[in-house]
């Protein structure tokens, strides 16, 4: 019998609040504020370091897929705070720190045996683009499989260059 695997929900955090981007100046008392547009979508999270994009997964994700994406933990490195899980409907369920993406890779690496492909066919998860960003130029939410602040990007909705932004302020980062 194959086992079911623990997906992602199972390290989410219930210390997390929502928000429009609009009000993301205000204060809160939680670790985490995920950031969504006028559609309720996640378009940004804000952590105790400060704001990131939205890299958003299903809740229904396995751990190993996670653990084993490079796009997922490129993203985690180069200064996501956390992912941001959606339920069917898209709209925010939980929030992963990464922290808690640090310890499953710690307890992975310590236990050789267990690692390998995640999919019975040996094939790696395929996830669509995960990082979810709001051009400070346009302000739409455009979706990208990896984002480096370091890179230059086009805007998905015109002809100009992206500009991250994750508050109501055009051009802030």
């Amino acid at each position: 019998m194959t086992p079911i695997p623990r997906t992602v929900a199972a390290l989410a955090t219930g210390a997390y609040r929502v928000a429009t981007a609009l009000d993301q100046d205000s204060t809160y008392d939680y670790r985490h504020l995920v950031l969504v547009d006028e559609e309720g979508e996640p378009v940004g999270l804000v952590g105790p370091d400060g704001p990131g994009p939205a890299v958003v997964l299903p809740a229904h994700t396995p751990v190993t897929d996670v653990l084993y994406s490079e796009e997922i933990l490129d993203s985690l490195l180069d200064g996501a705070v956390g992912l941001v899980l959606v339920d069917a409907d898209g709209r925010p369920a939980g929030v992963v720190p990464v922290e808690a993406i640090r310890t499953e890779l710690a307890a992975e690496m310590a236990a050789p045996h267990r690692m390998g492909d995640s999919d019975l066919t040996g094939r790696r998860t395929a996830f669509p683009p995960l990082v979810r960003l709001r051009c400070g130029v346009c302000r739409q939410t455009n979706r990208f499989g990896r984002f480096r602040h370091t890179k230059t990007y086009r805007c998905q909705y015109g002809a100009h260059d992206f500009v991250a932004t994750y508050g109501s302020s055009a051009g802030r980062s």
